[in-house]
């Protein structure tokens, strides 16, 4: 599984915002999209088993919050 860090993790509505350069990475050299799992991690001690949901037109790819684990 594709493990990504995104450093400003708001789990409130459930989902993640990945942006920058990560999404060239997922979307273009990865070729995931709408369906495919991949963990995002905080960068402590925190870990997001994510559902890619959605691939924005301002290059963002929105995840589904799954299952957090605590390392």
């Amino acid at each position: 599984m594709h493990r990504f860090y995104v450093k400003d993790i708001r789990e409130a509505d459930g989902s993640i915002e990945i942006s920058g350069s990560d999404v060239n990475h997922i979307v273009n050299v990865l070729r995931l999209g709408s369906g495919d799992e991949i963990t995002v991690s905080d960068g402590s001690s925190r870990e997001y088993l994510c559902r890619i949901s959605a691939v924005t037109d301002d290059e963002k790819v929105v995840a589904d919050i799954e299952d957090i684990t605590d390392s």
